[in-house]
């Protein structure tokens, strides 16, 4: 395990200094993979400088919640954004998405939030 926990640290290391990234944050749904991703850059990596949650508005609020603590738990501060327009207003106006849909969804949902957060850490 250790050397797993190795390389993937060491990959963190070369990614950070091949980019130079003017942030370095953990992207966090609250689901088992983020979370072990983002403890194990927070304890191995070169730098963390937050997590990234995107509330979607479609997700429990109990997932939500985890999110915040274990942003404290790892001592980062949490970058929580909101869609510009929700899930409701969406299937409102074009109907319940389908998978041929998914990636428009996706847009509206997650990508616009997390260009926000690039747009923010780039100033």
């Amino acid at each position: 395990m250790e050397d797993l926990i190795g390389q993937a640290a060491e990959t963190i290391r070369k990614a950070v200094e091949e980019y130079m990234p003017a942030k370095v944050y953990c992207l966090i749904s609250g689901g088992n993979d983020s979370s072990v991703a983002s403890h194990l850059a927070a304890s191995y990596g070169p730098r963390v400088d937050g997590l990234v949650h995107i509330n979607t508005g479609i997700g429990i609020e109990d997932t939500r919640e985890f999110v915040r603590e274990y942003a404290r738990y790892l001592q980062l501060p949490l970058t929580e954004k909101h869609p510009p327009r929700t899930y409701e207003e969406l299937v409102l106006e074009y109907g319940f998405p389908g998978p041929a849909a998914h990636r428009y969804m996706y847009s509206w949902l997650k990508e616009r939030p997390l260009r926000q957060v690039r747009r923010e850490a780039q100033s």
